[in-house]
């Protein structure tokens, strides 16, 4: 038997940022909880709340650092280092991507490990 507690954005919010590893912006954290939220809707099941999963499972980037990071699979694919909408098009070929850039070469994404 287990006991499911519904948590709100705020609680969600406070749980990562109590974790000392953790270093989400608020807008990564928002962007994870809306997306967490919509799958668990999606395929009907809860979401069990792990701090240390989340942050072992997701990464944030600057998308001019997703190079640093993934430049092998860029260049497998002949990806300019400078063309962030085809680099985050690549990676989602791989991964979830949670896009929640203010422009096209401002802001932050999240990367699902893969």
């Amino acid at each position: 038997m287990a006991i499911i507690e519904k948590l709100s954005f705020w609680q969600f919010r406070d749980a990562l940022k109590r974790d000392e590893y953790s270093s989400y912006s608020n807008e990564a954290i928002e962007a994870l909880f809306d997306y967490l939220e919509e799958l668990s809707e999606d395929i009907g099941e809860n979401f069990e709340m792990d701090v240390v999963a989340i942050r072992c499972e997701w990464s944030e980037y600057h998308v001019q650092d997703l190079w640093d990071e993934y430049s092998n699979v860029f260049e497998e694919n002949d990806i300019d280092s400078d063309d962030y909408d085809k680099q985050l098009e690549i990676l989602s070929e791989h991964t979830t991507i949670l896009d929640y850039r203010r422009a096209e070469h401002m802001g932050n994404v999240l990367v699902q490990a893969f």
